[in-house]
């Protein structure tokens, strides 16, 4: 009898998980309604309420994404009629930003527990207040930078290209907001704020080349200073001798300890580099320990830290050897 009654329990236990497993979605999920031209849908999944939300918003914002790829394909190839690897790098690049868009103002028009830790949601949301959403953020960024930008006369060249570092990372995605704003309504015209874009990347260009520099070297650094100022020169800065606010003078200096090891001359280098502008202030600094090796003598492998020198700076660009960072120059 035991052992008929712990058969039937179990039976009747199995019998419920098995019904709680292949318990059926609702059609709203299953059949979800389709995205029109004025409404997207999209239903998500999670282990609560919140995870199956954001999991809807991924989809609608992998829909968006779609759209904006294949109406850039369709573009593509009417201008050139071809597939072409730049283009698919573009899309896939286009796909993976777009995903990053923040969608507000959607409208839950159903939701379920459908089973043990598992919560399903049909979500809705108007591409016009989407497009409004994405325009109002737009136009926010640009007339914070236009506010900001009233204070840069008092400010040197190097301060108006951090300024305009940071302007260019705030408006990074902004293109891509346009091609979704596009997509969402087929009359809108961006013309005005890529032509926003392009004025601040000419600023930054403007106030990079308003820069310009001399290079003192103290002690074992004067073999250095040839090839820092070649690589300055190589990547268009201005070299001269001024103090306006504009100007800025990097000093070098290096101490060596010489050693030998397994039949090698050694010179270990400790290069400190430092950037002032013409008050004196320290604006920028960088330190790089190299060690020259040669088998011919200490003078060799002293010349072989101003090659390994010159390899850094084309390795990290001049300006991050100087404590500068313009890296996206």
């Amino acid at each position: 009898m035991l052992i008929g009654l712990f058969s039937f329990f179990g039976c009747a236990l199995k019998n419920d998980r098995e019904i709680k497993i292949t318990r059926k979605y609702p059609d709203w999920y299953l059949n979800p309604l389709k995205t029109t031209s004025k409404t997207l849908y999209a239903t998500g999944e999670g282990e609560n309420k919140q995870d199956a939300l954001s999991d809807a918003l991924n989809t609608m914002a992998s829909t968006l994404s779609v759209s904006v790829a294949s109406d850039f394909e369709s573009k593509k190839v009417v201008k050139e009629g071809e597939q072409n690897t730049i283009s698919s790098r573009v899309v896939s690049e286009i796909k993976s930003s777009v995903k990053k868009i923040r969608i507000s103002g959607y409208e839950i028009l159903n939701e379920e527990e459908a089973g043990f830790e598992r919560y399903i949601v049909l979500i809705k949301a108007d591409k016009i207040k989407i497009f409004d959403s994405l325009k109002n953020e737009i136009d926010q960024r640009f007339s914070l930078t236009d506010k900001q930008t009233s204070t840069l006369n008092n400010l040197n060249a190097l301060q108006r290209v951090d300024f305009y570092k940071k302007a260019k990372a705030n408006i990074s995605d902004i293109p891509n907001m346009l091609s979704v704003m596009h997509v969402l309504n087929g009359s809108f015209k961006d013309s005005k704020y890529l032509d926003k874009i392009n004025e601040i990347y000419i600023a930054y260009d403007k106030a990079i080349h308003a820069l310009s520099f001399s290079v003192e070297a103290k002690g074992e650094s004067k073999d250095l200073r040839s090839v820092l100022l070649g690589a300055l020169i190589t990547e268009n800065f201005m070299i001269r001798d001024s103090n306006d606010k504009d100007h800025f003078t990097i000093t070098l200096s290096m101490k060596t300890n010489k050693a030998y090891s397994y039949g090698f001359f050694l010179a270990r280098s400790v290069i400190d580099i430092t950037v002032k502008d013409f008050n004196g202030a320290v604006a920028g600094s960088h330190k790089l320990i190299i060690t020259g090796q040669s088998t011919q003598g200490y003078e060799i492998a002293k010349q072989n830290v101003a090659y390994k020198f010159a390899q850094e700076i084309k390795k990290d660009k001049v300006s991050k050897i100087i404590g500068l960072n313009f890296t996206d120059r």
